[in-house]
């Protein structure tokens, strides 16, 4: 057996370490524009990845016992290094085959594609698990020994893990991205196994392979797309398309914002929001307050500076990279809004002010935030209101009689005395509406500067339709709110209809 350097063994087991974790949390990163990420996503992802790493782990211990030998544990890492670095750039084209499942509305397709990404993304960490009973094989000169260089090895391990689990979050996604995060995690697992091997070669071959990448052509963008970024919570896209601005965020099957210089409507779903203002009673015109959670790039705040500036408005978004791109893209920076850097729910329960209104438009495509629809919440929001206050919240459901719509409304209904329902033409998408008081009907309160809502509260007014509370039927409370469950199997019964 050799008798390797202790330093150097516990050297490849702390970047292993480091490399597993830093691997897992870029991972998700590097799925979220393609699959997600929805506790679906990360359910598959964590579980793969721990399937595989149980395999290293097995055949790490067999290979320990018929060839335990530094050289053997180095050319290991040095492979796995080289395969983390070239990751990112053979995986996407598999991945693009999900987007292709999407728009064939094929769910057993989707969820193939994702099992399969994952686990290319998890062969790797099979390698790694090997690291960890070659180190103990290697340096246990007797039994005697065993425990304290395990106990010795998994530490070393372990701390690795924990500095790998931060570094992406903190430090390299936000400043290299994703794609240089693997890149610089496998480079520094193959600097390190072939200097312990004293390979030139391989040395050599490292940075040939980190050169290689850095003038890698940039993966041809998508028609439009004008700038993309990575922030601490999502995958940002600006992307401009007939004249108008949108905002993608993750794996980009919805717009979350849309802004156009020329045009303050948008023909979607922000636009139903205005119809709020009349359905309020006892309007005081003068001093009126409006609180948005989920500004995103800030569409609705632009309509309600337009169609109604005496309403003074405050945005909430947690993602701050989401606000300096609208800042600079969607003509954020011009409006009157107040910014909070916040999740919504905390800054509901940290304010001590009360609103006229309070809009709901988070999401994590497809998922409204489980713990920004459940009876707490909604409690949350009523007590922040005005007397004959409204709160709004969109909801995406494929049909009206779906487990997921029916929850979140009768969960709002449970609340607000008065709950309608405003369906979107043409989309999936509905307003719901709890109010401290009663709907109020009409235009008499309309401004000509208004003129342009008027076809939305005409509409409003013949297809709004009340939500009663059912005494029997689900309500989402902190403790269970199933609301990505519910999705799930909400698009899996559409997928099959179609």
């Amino acid at each position: 057996m050799n008798k390797p350097g202790s330093r150097y063994v516990e050297l490849i087991v702390f970047l292993g370490g480091m490399s597993v974790m830093s691997g897992e949390m870029a991972a998700s990163r590097l799925i979220a524009p393609y699959f997600g990420t929805s506790l679906f996503v990360w359910t598959n992802l964590i579980g793969i990845i721990m399937l595989f790493l149980t395999a290293g782990y097995y055949a790490g211990g067999r290979i320990a016992d018929k060839n335990p030998h530094v050289k053997v544990m180095a050319s290991i890492t040095f492979w796995t290094g080289a395969y983390f670095a070239i990751l990112p750039f053979m995986i996407r084209p598999v991945m693009k085959q999900a987007i292709r499942a999407i728009e064939l509305a094929s769910v057993p397709a989707f969820y193939s594609w994702l099992v399969f990404s994952v686990a290319i993304i998890s062969l790797p960490m099979a390698a790694l698990g090997m690291i960890s009973p070659l180190a103990i094989r290697i340096k246990s000169r007797n039994l005697k020994e065993v425990g304290s260089v395990s106990g010795r090895i998994y530490a070393i391990g372990t701390a690795g893990s924990i500095i790998g689990t931060f570094i992406p979050a903190l430090l390299t996604i936000p400043l290299i991205g994703t794609k240089n995060t693997f890149v610089l995690f496998g480079f520094a697992l193959m600097i390190a196994s072939a200097t312990g091997m004293k390979s030139r070669k391989k040395t050599a071959a490292a940075a040939a392979l980190l050169i290689l990448l850095a003038v890698n052509p940039a993966i041809k963008a998508e028609p439009g797309l004008v700038f993309e970024d990575e922030s601490a919570y999502n995958y940002i896209q600006i992307i401009r398309e007939g004249g108008s601005t949108y905002l993608k965020l993750n794996e980009g099957n919805a717009f979350h914002s849309q802004y156009n210089e020329k045009a303050i409507l948008t023909g979607s779903v922000w636009d139903y929001f205005l119809i709020l203002p009349h359905l309020k009673e006892g309007r005081n015109r003068t001093n009126e307050s409006m609180l948005i959670i989920g500004l995103a790039g800030g569409t609705i705040s632009r309509q309600y500076n337009h169609f109604y500036p005496e309403i003074s408005i405050d945005g909430v978004e947690i993602d701050r990279q989401i606000i300096e791109t609208a800042r600079e893209y969607m003509g954020l920076g011009s409006q009157k809004v107040r910014i909070y850097i916040s999740d919504g729910r905390t800054f509901l329960e940290s304010t001590e002010k009360k609103y006229d209104y309070i809009i709901i438009d988070a999401y994590r495509q497809p998922y409204i935030p489980f713990h920004l629809a459940t009876r707490e919440f909604f409690e949350l929001t009523k007590n922040k209101l005005s007397e004959n206050g409204v709160t709004a919240i969109n909801i995406g459901a494929t049909d009206k009689n779906s487990r997921l719509y029916k929850s979140i409304t009768n969960t709002m209904a449970s609340v607000y005395g008065t709950v309608y329902s405003v369906d979107v033409p043409n989309t999936f998408n509905h307003i719901v509406i709890g109010m401290n008081g009663n709907a109020k009907a009409g235009l008499s309160d309309a401004d000509p500067a208004e003129i342009e809502v008027k076809k939305l509260v005409r509409y409003a007014e013949h297809s709004i339709e009340r939500v009663e509370h059912d005494q029997k039927g689900p309500v989402f409370t902190d403790d269970r709110a199933p609301v990505e469950l519910l999705t799930d199997l909400m698009i899996i019964d559409y997928a099959e209809q179609i």
